[in-house]
């Protein structure tokens, strides 16, 4: 990593202050600023500086994404700031200025899962959902925690109700909360089975499975992102230097096999 940005980054930490305040014009302010300030920052003669938030994203990043260029980590939040713009655009329905902030955020952190989400946040809140369901495939391949899995199932579940599927969507909620337990899922599910009309409704985890496979849906995270997992984990020299890391990744590999039968 680079210089140490902390101060000039607390802008983007008080910018999130202020949208839990939901004082969204001073928050657009400082965020704005910001971006102003390290725009520059990311440029770099000899490579191509990013913004990623943990060692794991950096290494899934130089393992899925083929650049050929030297890439380097600079400790700026350019890729948070314009996602909360972003999030600010929605609020205010302007969706296709989020989505023009959300493609700027990925460009630096092309593994920033959280910017992918919020384009399918975007589409949903737009009712493009053609466009939402695009974007919900097109970040599968960026997986790689429990978390953000059962929240790929949570969209996906969304996204069938308003098709009028109800049992693949019940069928994707109760995967969602095999990975991550969740009230929003939990009541969805409610919902579902007073569209089916029955209060009892329920299914075993290997209909669900087969359910989901017979509409071509992916279980778990890719076979790829669980190899780079299961090398990073191997590492020699993070096992040394940065135990408690290591011990997390292990946890997380455990979480997204979890055994859904």
């Amino acid at each position: 990593m680079d210089k140490d940005y902390t101060i000039l980054n607390k802008k983007v930490m008080d910018a999130n202050k202020l949208i839990r305040k939901r004082k969204y014009e001073d928050a657009k302010r400082v965020l704005l600023d910001y971006i102003d300030e390290v725009e520059n920052l990311y440029i770099k003669e000899d490579g191509v500086n990013y913004s990623f938030k943990s060692i794991l994203q950096f290494y899934l990043f130089i393992n899925i994404v083929k650049v050929k260029k030297q890439v380097f980590w600079i400790n700026l939040m350019g890729d948070e700031a314009y996602r909360l713009l972003a999030y600010i655009a929605v609020e205010e329905k302007e969706y296709d200025k989020a989505l023009e902030y959300l493609n700027k955020s990925l460009k630096y952190n092309p593994i920033n899962i959280d910017s992918f989400f919020e384009i399918v946040e975007a589409y949903k809140m737009s009712g493009n959902l053609d466009k939402m369901k695009e974007s919900i495939d097109n970040l599968y391949d960026y997986l790689y925690d429990a978390s953000s899995l059962a929240r790929y199932y949570r969209n996906l579940g969304f996204y069938y109700i308003e098709k009028e599927k109800y049992e693949l969507a019940f069928s994707l909620y109760l995967i969602s909360i095999r990975y991550e337990n969740n009230n929003f899922a939990l009541n969805e599910m409610l919902y579902i089975r007073k569209k089916l009309n029955d209060s009892d409704y329920i299914i075993e985890d290997n209909e669900a499975v087969k359910m989901l496979k017979e509409n071509d849906i992916n279980i778990g995270i890719s076979s790829r992102n669980l190899k780079i997992l299961n090398n990073l984990a191997k590492d020699p020299k993070l096992n040394e230097k940065n135990p408690s890391f290591i011990k997390n990744l292990k946890e997380n590999i455990k979480k997204v096999q979890i055994k859904i039968n």
